[in-house]
Formats: C-alpha cells, structure tokens, sequence
C-alpha cells in the first residue's frame, strides 16, 4: 500500500540566507516564522488550513490510499486528523503497510 506524504516549506535561518545570497526567487517571499525545533515555516494556521483542504481533495478522489504528515507536530497533526500517531507508531504503520491515517 502507498502512502501520500504532505509537508510544507521548512528551512533553517542559515539556509534561508543562504538562498537568498545565490539567487532572487519569489519562494521566500512567503512570511516564515520560526517554530519549536528552530526552522522557519509557514504559519501554522496556514499550514493546518492547507493540509485540511488537501486531504479533503484527496479523500474526494480516493480513500485507497493513506495520508500522513511529514515533519509536523503533534498539534498539526491533531487539528488536521484529531490524532496523533507517536513517531514509533507512525513509522511501525508505514513499515508493515497500514491503511491508517
């Protein structure tokens, strides 16, 4: 069974300069701010509203497929799915091919 991955935009500060001294590119023009494990992200309101209307598009399309969030805390993951997997029991799912999620 496959799984579907959704993630956004994450990048430490040190990359973020980085890209921005090699070339001029609309990508961080987003507003990112800094998030518990010390990456810039989206805004997670926006992130959470983002992954909400994606996993009901998906879900409209197929239901065949599990979903799950990369790198996302466990705030994220309860607003989107009202559950959150520990990291054990997610990468227990996704070894043995669960359909959860």
């Amino acid at each position: 069974m496959a799984w579907v991955s959704l993630g956004s935009l994450r990048l430490t500060p040190r990359l973020k300069e980085a890209i921005r001294a090699r070339r001029r590119t609309r990508v961080l023009s987003a507003e990112l701010v800094p998030s518990a494990d010390g990456k810039l992200r989206v805004w997670q309101g926006l992130r959470v509203k983002m992954y909400r209307a994606l996993v009901r598009w998906l879900r409209a399309w197929s239901d065949a497929f599990p979903i799950y969030l990369c790198m996302e805390s466990e705030a994220v993951w309860r607003a989107v799915f009202a559950a959150a997997p520990s990291d054990r029991e997610l990468g227990e799912q996704l070894a043995r091919g669960a359909t959860a999620w």
